[in-house]
Protein backbone atom coordinates (compact mmCIF):
# COMPACT_ATOMS: atom_id res chain seq x y z
CA UNK A 1 0.00 0.00 0.00
CA UNK A 2 2.86 2.29 0.74
CA UNK A 3 3.96 1.71 -2.28
CA UNK A 4 1.28 2.46 -3.78
CA UNK A 5 1.50 6.38 -2.10
CA UNK A 6 4.74 6.87 -3.20
CA UNK A 7 3.70 6.15 -6.87
CA UNK A 8 0.75 8.60 -6.45
CA UNK A 9 3.08 11.53 -4.46
CA UNK A 10 5.49 10.85 -8.06
CA UNK A 11 2.41 10.91 -10.28
CA UNK A 12 0.55 13.92 -9.21
CA UNK A 13 1.08 17.47 -9.59
CA UNK A 14 2.78 19.27 -6.47
CA UNK A 15 0.97 20.57 -3.84
CA UNK A 16 -1.82 17.62 -4.29
CA UNK A 17 -2.61 15.84 -0.64
CA UNK A 18 -1.59 12.56 -0.95
CA UNK A 19 -1.64 10.76 2.13
CA UNK A 20 1.89 9.56 3.93
CA UNK A 21 0.44 6.18 4.85
CA UNK A 22 -2.30 4.02 5.28
CA UNK A 23 -3.30 4.62 8.14
CA UNK A 24 -3.54 8.78 7.64
CA UNK A 25 -5.57 7.74 4.45
CA UNK A 26 -7.97 5.65 6.90
CA UNK A 27 -7.96 8.39 9.42
CA UNK A 28 -9.04 11.06 6.84
CA UNK A 29 -12.18 8.78 5.42
CA UNK A 30 -13.14 8.35 9.23
CA UNK A 31 -12.78 11.98 9.76
CA UNK A 32 -14.96 12.36 6.47
CA UNK A 33 -17.51 9.68 7.10
CA UNK A 34 -16.92 8.28 4.09
CA UNK A 35 -16.08 4.54 4.80
CA UNK A 36 -17.28 1.63 3.03
CA UNK A 37 -18.81 -1.69 3.59
CA UNK A 38 -16.95 -5.44 3.42
CA UNK A 39 -18.70 -7.86 2.02
CA UNK A 40 -17.54 -11.44 1.52
CA UNK A 41 -17.24 -12.94 -2.05
CA UNK A 42 -16.78 -16.63 -3.34
CA UNK A 43 -13.37 -17.59 -3.88
CA UNK A 44 -14.51 -18.43 -7.36
CA UNK A 45 -16.07 -15.59 -8.12
CA UNK A 46 -19.61 -16.95 -7.64
CA UNK A 47 -21.40 -14.78 -5.99
CA UNK A 48 -21.37 -12.52 -3.00
CA UNK A 49 -22.24 -13.61 0.73
CA UNK A 50 -24.45 -10.46 1.21
CA UNK A 51 -28.64 -10.26 1.92
CA UNK A 52 -29.68 -13.96 1.55
CA UNK A 53 -26.65 -15.63 1.34
CA UNK A 54 -25.06 -13.54 4.21
CA UNK A 55 -24.83 -16.57 6.62
CA UNK A 56 -23.84 -19.12 4.65
CA UNK A 57 -20.94 -21.24 5.16
CA UNK A 58 -19.78 -22.29 1.73
CA UNK A 59 -21.07 -21.50 -1.97
CA UNK A 60 -24.23 -23.03 -2.94
CA UNK A 61 -22.88 -22.87 -7.25
CA UNK A 62 -19.31 -24.60 -6.61
CA UNK A 63 -19.34 -25.93 -2.73
CA UNK A 64 -16.20 -23.90 -2.18
CA UNK A 65 -15.48 -23.33 1.82
CA UNK A 66 -16.09 -19.32 2.71
CA UNK A 67 -13.49 -18.78 5.00
CA UNK A 68 -9.75 -19.73 5.02
CA UNK A 69 -8.48 -22.80 6.12
CA UNK A 70 -6.14 -20.94 8.91
CA UNK A 71 -7.61 -18.64 11.85
CA UNK A 72 -5.77 -16.02 13.25
CA UNK A 73 -6.54 -15.31 17.00
CA UNK A 74 -9.98 -16.77 16.52
CA UNK A 75 -11.41 -14.67 13.65
CA UNK A 76 -12.79 -15.96 10.18
CA UNK A 77 -10.88 -14.82 7.27
CA UNK A 78 -12.87 -14.53 3.81
CA UNK A 79 -10.62 -15.93 0.72
CA UNK A 80 -12.09 -12.92 -0.87
CA UNK A 81 -13.69 -9.64 0.18
CA UNK A 82 -15.61 -6.66 -1.89
CA UNK A 83 -15.34 -3.33 -0.47
CA UNK A 84 -18.31 -1.57 -1.16
CA UNK A 85 -18.23 2.66 -1.65
CA UNK A 86 -21.20 3.52 -1.12
CA UNK A 87 -21.79 7.03 -3.79
CA UNK A 88 -25.02 8.61 -1.79
CA UNK A 89 -22.58 9.86 1.03
CA UNK A 90 -20.08 10.80 -1.44
CA UNK A 91 -22.33 13.06 -3.47
CA UNK A 92 -24.33 14.27 -0.64
CA UNK A 93 -20.99 15.82 0.95
CA UNK A 94 -20.31 17.47 -2.53
CA UNK A 95 -23.61 18.82 -2.90
CA UNK A 96 -23.33 20.54 0.73
CA UNK A 97 -20.99 22.75 -0.51
CA UNK A 98 -22.51 25.93 -2.33
CA UNK A 99 -19.88 26.59 -4.53
CA UNK A 100 -19.20 23.05 -5.17
CA UNK A 101 -23.15 22.27 -5.94
CA UNK A 102 -22.73 25.23 -8.49
CA UNK A 103 -19.63 23.72 -10.30
CA UNK A 104 -21.22 20.34 -10.43
CA UNK A 105 -24.62 21.88 -11.73
CA UNK A 106 -22.49 24.00 -14.24
CA UNK A 107 -23.38 21.74 -17.46
CA UNK A 108 -27.63 21.80 -16.83
CA UNK A 109 -27.53 25.36 -16.20
CA UNK A 110 -25.16 27.81 -17.19
CA UNK A 111 -22.96 26.06 -20.13
CA UNK A 112 -22.88 28.26 -23.15
CA UNK A 113 -24.22 26.79 -26.70
CA UNK A 114 -21.92 28.82 -29.35
CA UNK A 115 -21.84 25.53 -31.32
CA UNK A 116 -18.00 25.01 -29.24
CA UNK A 117 -17.06 22.32 -27.58
CA UNK A 118 -15.75 23.04 -24.22
CA UNK A 119 -17.17 20.66 -22.17
CA UNK A 120 -18.66 16.65 -23.14
CA UNK A 121 -22.27 18.46 -22.31
CA UNK A 122 -21.54 20.57 -25.32
CA UNK A 123 -21.35 17.48 -27.59
CA UNK A 124 -24.16 16.03 -29.58
CA UNK A 125 -24.49 12.71 -27.59
CA UNK A 126 -25.10 14.49 -24.30
CA UNK A 127 -27.80 16.48 -25.17
CA UNK A 128 -29.26 13.88 -26.60
CA UNK A 129 -28.88 11.85 -23.45
CA UNK A 130 -30.12 14.70 -21.47
CA UNK A 131 -33.43 14.95 -23.62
Amino acid sequence: MDELLNFLKDVLPEGSFVPKSFYEAKKVLSDLDLGYTKIDACKNDCLLYWHNYENLQSCPKCGEFRWKVEERKGKKLAHKVLRHFPIKPRLQRLYMAKETAKKIRWHKYENIDDSFMRHPPDSIEWKSFNA
